[in-house]
């Protein structure tokens, strides 16, 4: 159904987000698998505090998709009916 929301983001899927640019500026010969490889290894090496960011944003996302999906699915039972 495309006028489902987006799933929810978790934090590391933000982390990517926020720094795929970077390394792609930084690296513009890595293959897409070898920036992914970059990213899980620079995640892995972030203190819980660097983390926390990206963690609020996720839960911040994860009341965006229940909001989303309440609304969601009372048009959806509207259309039903």
């Amino acid at each position: 159904d495309p006028n489902k929301p987006k799933g929810v983001r978790g934090p590391y899927i933000l982390f990517s987000m926020d720094q795929r640019s970077k390394i792609k500026s930084q690296h513009p010969d890595l293959t897409v698998t070898e920036i992914s490889q970059l990213l899980g290894k620079q995640w892995k090496s972030l203190s819980e505090d660097e983390k926390k960011p990206y963690v609020l944003a996720a839960k911040k996302d994860s009341l965006r998709y229940q909001k989303e999906m309440e609304t969601y699915n009372t048009k959806s039972q509207n259309k039903s009916e």
